[in-house]
């Protein structure tokens, strides 16, 4: 009995080890955090704390202010429910590029978009390019409606963007 206790202690402290290293937050993770913050802000119109997720280089950007208005006002009616974030991270440690989508974004008006965004978790050569550098909305309902053979033009029209979105 007494061997099955020092095990068990043995196991419990191991494992309390190795859970001081987990407490560090991944890439995956801030992605996930940053789109939940995105989703509260657009929920909410709160233009200063979204515009806060932005790297220093998008956020002085004199066209900001006026790119989170016209985002916010492409969401037609009320946001009643969306999906789970689903983020992914790429790239070497000193230049992490990461993001994060959610989709099935309904409003009160039976239209659903999806928003994600884009951005660097670590730049060594750039230190004010850390943070959200675009966000991209989409009308995927507007999108679904499109004919096979429409325009990039037409497309882009079921699309907002706010900074420098790439995909």
């Amino acid at each position: 009995m007494k061997i099955i206790i020092v095990l068990l202690c043995c196991v419990l402290l191991f494992c309390s080890c190795s859970n001081e290293k987990n407490d560090e937050i991944t890439p995956e993770q801030q992605a996930r955090e940053i789109q939940n913050s995105i989703m509260i802000c657009f929920e909410k119109r709160d233009s200063d704390n979204l515009k806060a997720l932005f790297s220093k280089k998008i956020q002085n950007r004199s066209t900001l202010d006026s790119e989170i208005e016209t985002a916010f006002d492409f969401i037609d009616g009320k946001i009643v429910s969306y999906d789970e974030p689903i983020p992914g991270a790429a790239g070497p440690i000193g230049d992490k590029y990461f993001g994060a989508t959610t989709e099935k974004i309904k409003t009160d008006k039976d239209i659903e978009y999806k928003i994600d965004f884009g951005g660097y978790e670590s730049n060594d050569k750039e230190s004010d390019n850390i943070g959200v550098e675009g966000i991209r909305i989409v009308n995927i309902t507007e999108n679904a409606n499109l004919s096979p053979n429409a325009s990039n033009k037409e497309r882009d029209a079921c699309c907002r963007y706010i900074g420098d979105y790439t995909n």
